[in-house]
């Protein structure tokens, strides 16, 4: 079984040498940090969201993910929206609809927040929709690509996943909105870039 264990080192090492270059280039600490913030993330979604790999034979029902359990959805990719939020909901709102429909939104947030502070460019609420919609979706496809190479579907890919980490995506780039007009009161351009996104 591939652990997540093999991504958090690559995840470390790449951001040892990501601040190195941005201090070598002359960036300031809270950019590099924000880098550095932002590849630490982006490994750990990689864990959460692919990692364990059963390369060998079917994960028993005590090693799937809850909420995987909760709906029994292994069977096939979901592409009806919203049905599996429908069936969250019909299943009543425990810990693991909860974690289900919230974590979806909330494990993406980080990605919203960073991903302009680095890239002003971006900082448009349309350009941070597509940009959610392209890192859930890139998700969801390898979670269907390890699936298929596996033969089973040992994640599901859902396109609720995609709506809901999009949504967190948004309520990321909204909290940085909040955070740079709180930022700007009387301290112009603020620490974290322009309140007005750039064109």
């Amino acid at each position: 079984m591939l652990t997540i264990a093999l991504v958090y080192p690559v995840a470390f090492v790449i951001a040892v040498l990501v601040a190195w270059r941005g201090f070598a280039r002359g960036l300031g600490a809270l950019q590099v940090l924000a880098r550095v913030a932002l590849v630490l993330y982006l490994g750990w979604l990689a864990g959460a969201t692919l990692f364990p790999i059963p390369v060998t034979g079917h994960m028993t029902p005590a090693q799937l993910d809850p909420t995987e359990r909760l709906l029994d959805r292994l069977n096939a990719p979901n592409l009806v929206p919203l049905r599996a939020i429908r069936e969250s909901a019909a299943l009543g709102w425990g810990w693991p609809a909860v974690r289900l429909l919230a974590g979806n939104i909330l494990v993406f947030v980080p990605f919203g927040f960073l991903l302009p502070v680095i890239w002003p460019r971006l900082g448009r609420p349309w350009r941070m929709l597509l940009a959610g919609l392209f890192l859930s979706g890139a998700v969801e496809l390898s979670q269907l690509a390890v699936s298929l190479c596996l033969g089973y579907y040992y994640r599901m890919t859902d396109v609720d996943d995609v709506l809901l980490n999009t949504c967190g995506v948004l309520l990321g780039f909204a909290a940085l909105i909040a955070v740079r007009a709180w930022s700007r009161r009387g301290t112009p351009g603020g620490p974290l870039g322009p309140t007005t996104p750039s064109r």
